[in-house]
């Protein structure tokens, strides 16, 4: 079962960043990647410059993760979507905003899992994966969630539908 669990989110995670090429094709597609993405990237960076600097309270005590920096993360890619949203062609800063707040609570979650996998392996008695693949591992699912969310917001919010 857990191989075919691990197995699935590797299909699943190369798949999604397939999606971007799908979105491209949507009236708003290449403007809702560059809003997603920005805020999936700053909500990343955010997330793990603070946990870097203060990674308190601990959400675990084997993960070196702070939910301040979660909150912060989601709450300053947002931000940033928001802003980006005033000068992209398609998006106010409310339906920019909505967006974001999706796909950089998901790319802050999909990191944040991704350490308490790496936890899980070396409370298992595993050895730790090498030191890159560790760092990784969380913004690149982080990146490949918020692709298909995207996607999605994309579909449900931006794509005229005709009755």
């Amino acid at each position: 079962t857990e191989s075919l669990g691990a197995t699935l989110v590797v299909v699943v995670g190369v798949v999604a960043f397939a999606t971007l090429i799908v979105l491209t094709r949507l009236p708003i597609g290449t403007q809702a990647i560059t809003v997603c993405l920005a805020a999936s990237g700053v909500a990343l960076v955010v997330a793990r410059l603070t946990d870097t600097v203060a990674p308190w309270p601990r959400l675990a005590p084997q993960v070196p993760r702070g939910s301040i920096g979660v909150v912060l993360g989601a709450m300053c890619g947002t931000a940033a979507a928001a802003a980006l949203g005033g000068y992209v062609r398609g998006f106010s800063p409310s339906s920019a905003a909505l967006v974001g707040l999706v796909t950089a609570v998901a790319a802050v979650l999909a990191d944040l899992s991704a350490g308490y996998a790496d936890a899980g392996r070396r409370l298992a008695g595993e050895p730790p994966a090498m030191w890159i693949a560790r760092h990784l591992q969380g913004p690149l699912a982080g990146f490949a969630l918020a692709a298909p969310l995207a996607y999605l917001m994309s579909v449900v919010f931006f794509v005229p539908r005709y009755y």
